[in-house]
């Protein structure tokens, strides 16, 4: 699955915009100031795959170009005269109804968003998808995962259990970067879901269990699993806050507690993988059974703390890695909207990498490597998470008086380092320095191009010298080229400005390349 090209005619304050995607890597970065809309482009894919996929009809007209199992699909969406949208799949003329009912083959197996927040009209759009797969459960239908995911932070509890009972050695790389050597004990919290009444129905009383409020299904299936792995299970009433003013409420809740590692791995061992037992974990969280769940681990000092003592970025890391182990047979597309927020530095640099371990597999069952054959598109902020990156793999949005924009760099960030990156016409920051210290610089850089006056330096240059010398800024350079090109932009008030537009960023260089020239030749001929 791999995203070409991508067409908004009028939408979200995309107006004739386009924008094409790196199909020969599996990673496309989108970066750009607040504003510009990175998120609206992610909540606009999934709105359309999502009409798709739903039938549905979208009020935003659009192109969209992509590969799918080897497949060529091309879409021309009208909006206003839908009798004059255009399908092509390799070449032949289709219909997106043709698309849908073909989806297992022209549609990614799973669309997996992640955004970094609450985003409820991001949420929204998965709303039926989800219900679509409730239903599935309670019926008895088998299916690992939805088409269409929203991941929550609830979900790296479930990726936690499951990856302390598998073997792959990413899954194990992952908890050991978190620190976490093996599972101390696990309580599920459990509750009087929302859909049960006074009395259960007749199919409730039929087909549910009512240990688990006549639960049914898969989930009913899941719950009778764990109770029978558990250690004396717990049921009581008890009163518990509901919202904010302190309103409480009366409510029946259900303890079933695994006390070790060897009793998670006893209830894993009842399915044929753990992707099967992330699913059966989340179908009580769907089912709105699961209050919470308490998981106590032990990290590598033999330190014992529950999962949620862990910081925001561990659980992020672990939510997103953990949700691609899960979606990895098959052809997929990830939407990650800032999935770097909560992660530190040594981390956000590692993050690509870990991706790659994760999703560089082949699936015994499909054959599928999914990193060769699905896609990430992500969007951030920060300039550490683009130094594994080569320009194709980055799309820059920007926002003029002419519209919104994607372009690729012109270097490579790979080859340019964290300051150099934020210096580019990524960012075009002129300096990452504190504004008082690049202030004296800019000073001392003035003063130095001025002529010296017998030979001796200026008191107010010995001083600020003096001062840059103390913090580590030498004022002199070994590249005579170098310092004679730190005074010559010292004499241009052009190069004083602390940070630059597009458009300015061009003519600096343009500027900079024609003051380096001059002073090299000027050198040659001295």
């Amino acid at each position: 699955m791999k995203l070409r090209e991508l067409r908004v005619s009028n939408y979200k304050g995309f107006v004739a915009f386009t924008t094409n995607f790196d199909a020969d890597s599996s990673i496309t970065t989108l970066i750009g100031q607040n504003g510009v809309g990175k998120s609206n482009l992610i909540e606009i894919i999934v709105s359309v795959f999502r009409s798709i996929d739903l039938s549905e009809t979208l009020d935003f007209s659009y192109g969209l170009s992509y590969e799918c199992r080897g497949h060529e699909i091309e879409i021309d969406y009208d909006s206003l005269v839908r009798r004059n949208t255009k399908v092509s799949v390799d070449g032949s003329k289709k219909s997106l109804a043709f698309l849908r009912s073909n989806r297992d083959e022209l549609l990614p197996l799973n669309i997996f968003t992640y955004y970094s927040g609450t985003n409820w009209r991001i949420e929204e759009l998965f709303v039926k998808h989800q219900t679509q797969f409730y239903k599935r459960l309670t019926e008895g239908e088998d299916s690992i995962l939805r088409r269409f995911f929203y991941c929550r932070d609830v979900h790296s509890y479930f990726v936690l259990l499951a990856f302390l009972v598998d073997d792959d050695p990413a899954c194990n790389d992952i908890l050991h970067k978190l620190g976490i050597v093996s599972l101390d004990s696990v309580l599920f919290r459990l509750k009087k879901p929302f859909w049960f009444k006074s009395k259960p129905s007749a199919i409730m009383e039929n087909e549910g269990d009512r240990r688990f409020w006549y639960a049914r299904g898969v989930v009913k299936e899941f719950l009778s699993d764990l109770w029978e792995e558990s250690i004396a299970p717990i049921d009581n009433k008890e009163r518990k806050v509901i919202d904010f003013r302190g309103r409480s409420e009366q409510q029946d809740r259900l303890y079933l507690f695994l006390p070790d590692k060897q009793s998670l791995q006893r209830l894993r061992d009842r399915y044929p993988d753990t992707a099967t037992l992330f699913k059966y974990l989340e179908s009580t969280y769907i089912a709105d059974l699961l209050e919470d769940t308490i998981i106590s681990v032990i990290l590598s000092n033999n330190e014992k703390v529950t999962f949620a003592e862990l910081s925001e970025g561990e659980r992020q890391l672990l939510t997103v890695v953990g949700l691609m182990k899960f979606t990895r047979d098959d052809e997929s597309l990830y939407l990650l909207d800032e999935p770097d927020t909560y992660l530190n530095p040594r981390w956000k640099l590692d993050f690509f990498d870990q991706i790659q371990r994760i999703l560089d597999h082949d699936s015994e069952e499909t054959g599928v490597n999914a990193w060769k054959s699905s896609q990430v598109i992500l969007t951030t902020h920060d300039p550490l998470m683009l130094t594994s990156l080569y320009a194709s793999q980055v799309r820059v949005l920007t926002e003029s008086g002419e519209g919104r924009t994607s372009s690729m760099p012109k270097e490579d960030p790979i080859t340019l380092g964290v300051e150099a990156i934020i210096q580019s016409e990524l960012y075009g920051i002129r300096t990452s320095l504190d504004k008082e210290i690049q202030s004296k610089i800019d000073l001392r850089n003035r003063l130095l191009s001025m002529k010296v006056v017998d030979g001796e330096l200026s008191d107010e240059l010995k001083k600020l010298n003096n001062e840059l010398e103390e913090m580590g800024l030498t004022h002199a350079h070994p590249n005579p080229y170098f310092s004679n090109f730190a005074k010559a932009i010292g004499r241009n008030p052009t190069f004083r400005k602390p940070d630059f537009t597009p458009e300015e960023y061009r003519e600096i260089q343009a500027l900079s390349d024609q003051l380096l020239s001059e002073l090299i030749e000027e050198e040659k001929s001295s």
